[in-house]
């Protein structure tokens, strides 16, 4: 809803006596985000101007973005949904009061002074008011609307692909289903395969969590090709327990020229490691990468790196930047040679060459594969100076469901979280590097998050729109918050050809302990004082 000065009087009017009509919806207070939000008195008190006309032209700007703020957040939660009570008083505040003050405004002044505050407020309302908002509110209502936005974001991208796939269908280029067709599938093999799709539970959930379907069947074309590739390896087992969880670190460093460079990432396996390049002879690949650990001191932290002879310490300093040990030994691998590799086509027993066949392009190729050799090289890791990432532009291979799973943006840097989160109130949290996603029972979501690193310890804020909250992260690497949350999800209710259908499901959980399940902590126990020259047992990784 967009308002503006004197001519939007009798809209606004309008919306506040229709408003009582909304549906209200009761929802816990402790996921109430409208606490956070500034009240009129608030914004008269403190949103002030170079002259009363510039002064009033700000605040009805913001009184009228306010209730367009509350509504981005009910939508984000279920479009058209309910106003909680709390919403609704907030809602029918901002209203009026813009419109009272507009009004005062317009019987005091001059019509040329009206209409620079009328053009002032509408700039202000289009250019200004959200960024005004953002320094007037608490960090649980800013938390909360960065989650609807993510959110409304996320489903204008579902809509969009709908659109493409419907586009497709009618433009004969896209899978239309015939399950059930008394012509088409007279003996109902299609409707068996589709009713398939529809109880696979990975592919539900994969839709469930927003990926296309592209995406969501790639993965599990890729699993089934490498099941066929490597028949006697393990299958994956979705219910063990990552490698890693706790705070990791993630960013590019670089040094000055004839020093080495430090990536901060994760390997295939998704443990947090350290890649140290341009050392010595020393190959850096992700499998070269040295694991890694956190400790903590105040606001100070440190990342202890796995290491021969013997582990190495990296601090990160307050002005973004890292400072490495200086010159030191770092333990990886060489190249020591080349294996070569010949595959010849045969035919009959004899090569296909030899005989005249056209092989339809060579009839020999050769491959090197490196081999390589521990060694240890001395090299400095000194001062490091963050480099931001750059996109990533990967190849089309006009194959939609693995153009759809190579899809990739740059990592989100900084302080992140890893690894998976149980608690007892039928709340669980899985970090990836951009987003969390939350279970609360049937319901499931992704939100992003924010890691903060605070005097008296990390702090991770979860940013959804149905309710943010934050947990500290204990020295013993649990997570612990208070009250509770709504996560606003959707159910897979039928998949036809290209065409997914769902339903919103939504769900309330209570915030408490969270408990992690994998098989190591990042996190070291701070004991023994931070010491950027000596590293001893203390510093080995906790299990």
């Amino acid at each position: 809803m967009s308002l503006r000065g004197v001519a939007a009087f009798g809209l606004i009017s309008a919306v506040v006596a229709a408003y009582p009509v909304i549906a209200i919806a009761q929802a816990p207070a402790s996921s109430d985000y409208t606490a956070g939000l500034p009240s009129v008195e608030k914004v008269k008190a403190q949103l002030k101007g170079t002259d009363p006309t510039d002064t009033a032209a700000r605040q009805v700007a913001v009184l009228t973005y306010l209730p367009t703020y509350i509504s981005r957040i009910v939508n984000a939660r279920h479009y058209g949904g309910p106003y909680t009570p709390a919403e609704e008083k907030l809602y029918r505040e901002y209203s009026l009061a813009a419109q009272q003050l507009s009004q005062e405004f317009t019987k005091t002044h001059t019509p040329a002074e009206v209409k620079t505050f009328q053009q002032l407020e509408g700039k202000y309302e289009v250019m200004n008011a959200l960024g005004w908002i953002k320094q007037l509110e608490g960090q649980q209502a800013a938390d909360t609307y960065r989650g609807a936005e993510t959110s409304l974001a996320q489903s204008y991208q579902q809509h969009e692909e709908r659109l493409q796939q419907q586009m497709k269908q009618d433009q004969g280029g896209g899978r239309a289903s015939i399950a059930g067709d008394g012509v088409l599938d007279p003996t109902g093999m299609f409707a068996r395969a589709e009713a398939n799709r529809v109880n696979d539970p990975v592919l539900r959930r994969c839709l469930e969590l927003g990926s296309s379907l592209d995406a969501c069947e790639g993965n599990g074309a890729i699993e089934g090709m490498a099941s066929i590739l490597m028949p006697f390896a393990e299958k994956p087992d979705p219910n063990a327990p990552p490698p890693v969880s706790g705070v990791v670190f993630v960013g590019a460093y670089r040094g000055s020229p004839g020093t080495a460079s430090v990536t901060f990432g994760y390997d295939l396996g998704g443990s947090p490691v350290a890649i140290i390049a341009d050392c010595g002879t020393l190959v850096s690949t992700v499998v070269d990468g040295h694991g890694y650990s956190i400790r903590k001191s105040g606001g100070s932290v440190q990342l202890v790196l796995d290491n021969e002879p013997r582990p190495l310490v990296v601090n990160l300093q307050a002005d973004g930047s890292v400072t490495g040990p200086g010159s030191t030994l770092v333990k990886g691998r060489i190249i020591t040679g080349y294996t070569t590799t010949t595959t010849t086509k045969m035919v009959n027993g004899a090569p296909a060459a030899a005989q005249g066949y056209d092989c339809n392009g060579p009839c020999s190729t050769s491959s090197s594969t490196p081999t390589y050799a521990p060694k240890i090289e001395r090299c400095t890791i000194g001062s490091l100076a963050f480099t931001r990432p750059k996109p990533v532009a990967q190849p089309k291979t006009g194959i939609g469901f693995l153009d759809a799973v190579t899809e990739s943006k740059p990592a989100v840097t900084g302080f992140r979280m890893a690894g998976r989160y149980l608690s007892n109130a039928g709340l669980s949290l899985e970090f990836e590097n951009d987003a969390v996603i939350l279970d609360c029972n049937k319901a499931h979501a992704k939100s992003p998050y924010q890691v903060e690193n605070t005097p008296s310890g990390f702090a991770v804020r979860i940013q959804n729109g149905g309710g943010a909250f934050q947990l500290a992260i204990g020295p013993d690497n649990t997570l612990r918050g208070t009250g509770s949350t709504s996560v606003n999800g959707r159910l897979v209710t039928a998949i036809r050809g290209d065409n997914v259908s769902f339903t919103p499901h939504s769900e309330t959980c209570s915030v408490g302990t969270f408990t992690a399940r994998s098989e190591r902590n990042t996190l070291q126990s701070t004991e023994i004082p931070l010491d950027s020259n000596r590293v001893d047992l203390a510093y080995r990784r906790e299990p």
